[in-house]
């Protein structure tokens, strides 16, 4: 009989159409993957795939193989989500999507607070951009995602979990920190910094910009936020940063300043996000309470204004 991780690497083949990345994918090496699908056409005996050079074509049954097999695959994660949430104590494994410009900066401190409140929760974290965490999760690769509100919300459960507020900063011998009150009109013409447009904050930075009458740089799009703070210390550009970022002990500010203007603020809303009729639910909103709380308290600290 196939096995589930035949079918597991069968699924990770038709989403990519390539045996390297599938095999990547699934922590597993080319010629393994490659040898456990070969069993499951053996055992089928159907071929699933035409192997042509590098490329990959699923045949027409490997194409109704591969739903018979997603259906699976989902049957059985329910059922486990079903017994998960059903004990009395919160416990199992649960896998979060979390965007790269909050992760490191939210999750240690979460980790060491779930290990707290429920030690029998294994939690594996994985960083992407929301659209692709998004994907993940209507395909059951993940179980809960941590992202600012989703453009399409079909198919899902949000609860609002914390604002963070963003700030601009800029090299501390910039000529703007000498201006007395300095407000928007004072950044008209100035530069600021960006990630690469995939991510949200970019956007939400290059909105700035229109509002400001500043210029988005485009000859240069960082791929985190530490390149960014580097780039805004060297000279006469800005970035806008998230405030956690800003209180980790990682980001070194001995170089840069936040600007404070007297007559802007701004913040973005990150909600958790989860399969609407998830039979881990209930668990799922333990684990979003004790994430929001943790915000809550290293946003607290804040920066006295």
């Amino acid at each position: 009989m196939p096995t589930i991780r035949q079918f597991e690497y069968l699924v990770a083949v038709a989403d990519t159409l390539h045996f390297g990345k599938a095999a990547e994918n699934s922590n597993v090496s080319q010629p393994g993957l490659s040898q456990q699908l070969q069993q499951l056409e053996f055992r089928l005996g159907a071929t699933l795939f035409i192997r042509s050079g590098r490329s990959v074509v699923i045949t027409p049954i490997g194409e109704k193989v591969v739903e018979k097999a997603r259906t699976l695959l989902q049957n059985l994660s329910d059922i486990h989500d079903v017994a998960r949430n059903e004990s009395k104590d919160i416990s199992g494994h649960y896998r979060l999507g979390i965007t790269p410009t909050l992760g490191p900066y939210l999750l240690p401190a979460t980790r060491k607070a779930l290990v707290e409140e429920i030690p029998n929760v294994e939690l594996s974290i994985t960083e992407a951009l929301p659209d692709r965490s998004l994907d993940a999760l209507t395909r059951h690769e993940l179980d809960f995602v941590i992202a600012t509100l989703p453009s399409k919300q079909d198919g899902i459960e949000l609860v609002p979990l914390f604002e963070e507020p963003l700030h601009i900063i800029g090299s501390r011998d910039h000529a703007i920190f000498a201006v007395d009150g300095a407000a928007t009109r004072d950044m008209k013409g100035a530069q600021i910094y960006s990630l690469d447009l995939r991510h949200p904050l970019a956007l939400v930075t290059k909105a700035v910009c229109e509002e400001f009458g500043a210029t988005l740089i485009a000859e240069y799009q960082g791929t985190n936020l530490d390149n960014l703070r580097k780039m805004a210390a060297t000279g006469t550009c800005f970035a806008l940063l998230p405030e956690l970022y800003l209180l980790s002990e990682n980001n070194d500010q001995s170089q840069v300043r936040i600007l404070k203007l007297t007559d802007w603020s701004l913040s973005r809303k990150f909600y958790g996000v989860w399969r609407k009729g998830c039979p881990a639910e209930r668990n799922i909103k333990t684990i979003a309470k004790i994430i929001r709380q943790t915000a809550l308290k290293e946003l607290q600290a804040g920066f006295g204004y």
